[in-house]
C-alpha cells in the first residue's frame, strides 16, 4: 500500500501532467502518448510538433521552491530519454536517422509554465 506522501506526489506528478498536455495542445502539439514506456524507461509525453516528434520531460515545482524544475532533469534521466527514445523509434518502425526528434522539458513552477525546447 502506497504511503500518503508517495500517493500525494503521483497525484501532484499527474496534475503537471495534465497541466503539460493542455498547454502543449492549446500550442499545437498533437500528443501522441503520455508515461510510454520502453523497458523500464519512461517519458512523460511523447508528441509531435509539426515534423518533429518531441520527447517531453515535464518536472514541476511548487511556487517558492529553491530549485527550477530544469534543474531536475539530469545527466543521469538525459541518458534514459535518449534510449528510451530510440526504443521508441524502434517499437513504431521508424528510421533512427531520418525521423526528425527533438527532446524538450516543460517547466512548471506554481502556475507558471515555460517550454525549453530542444533542451538537449
Amino acid at each position: 500500500m502506497q504511503s500518503n506522501k508517495a500517493k500525494n506526489t503521483h497525484l501532484l506528478g499527474e496534475k503537471y501532467e495534465n497541466m503539460a498536455v493542455e498547454y502543449l495542445e492549446a500550442m499545437g502539439y498533437s500528443i501522441l502518448e503520455r508515461n510510454a514506456r520502453f523497458h523500464h524507461l519512461e517519458t512523460d509525453i511523447i508528441a509531435r510538433d509539426g515534423e518533429y516528434l518531441c520527447f517531453i520531460e515535464v518536472k514541476g515545482r511548487k511556487s517558492g521552491s529553491l530549485s527550477s524544475p530544469y534543474e531536475a532533469v539530469s545527466p543521469k534521466k538525459i541518458r534514459f530519454l535518449r534510449t528510451m527514445a530510440e526504443g521508441y523509434l524502434v517499437k513504431q518502425h521508424l528510421s533512427l536517422y531520418d525521423t526528425l526528434c527533438r527532446f524538450d522539458v516543460l517547466c512548471i513552477l506554481g502556475e507558471e509554465i515555460e517550454l525549453i525546447k530542444n533542451a538537449f
